[in-house]
C-alpha cells in the first residue's frame, strides 16, 4: 500500500532477531517474577480490560505450503495463517457507550 518493497528474507531475519530478544526479555522477566525482584506492572485492580483478536492469510511460497489443505481449485494451501491479538483498557465511554481512549498493550 506504501510502495515499499522489502525483500522476504530480510522480513525473516529480522523477524527471528526480534523473536530473540522478545524471548530473552521473557526469560529474565520470568526469573525476576519468581525470585520477587520485580513488582508487577498492575499494582491496583483493573475493573474492565478487552482482549481483540484476528486473523488472516499471508501469501508465502508453495514449499511453504507442502501438505496444508488449502481453500484453491485443487484443494491446496497458497496461504498460512497470522494472528494478532491485543489486550486493553479504556478510559472512558462515547455517549452510545462505546469505549474510547484505549490503553493498549502488546500481547506477550
Amino acid at each position: 500500500m506504501a510502495g515499499i518493497e522489502v525483500n522476504g528474507k530480510a522480513i525473516e531475519r529480522v523477524s527471528y532477531e526480534l523473536g530473540e530478544s522478545v524471548e530473552a526479555f521473557r526469560q529474565r522477566e520470568a526469573e525476576g517474577f519468581v525470585s520477587g525482584k520485580v513488582v508487577p506492572l498492575f499494582i491496583k485492580p483493573i475493573p474492565k480490560m478487552y482482549i481483540g483478536m484476528d486473523g488472516t492469510g499471508v501469501p508465502v511460497v508453495k514449499a511453504e505450503t507442502v501438505n496444508r489443505k488449502g481453500k484453491g481449485e485443487q484443494g491446496e494451501a497458497k496461504t498460512r495463517d497470522a494472528k494478532l491479538g491485543c489486550v486493553f483498557t479504556q478510559t472512558g465511554v462515547n455517549k452510545k457507550g462505546f469505549p474510547y481512549g484505549m490503553n493498549i498493550q502488546p500481547v506477550t
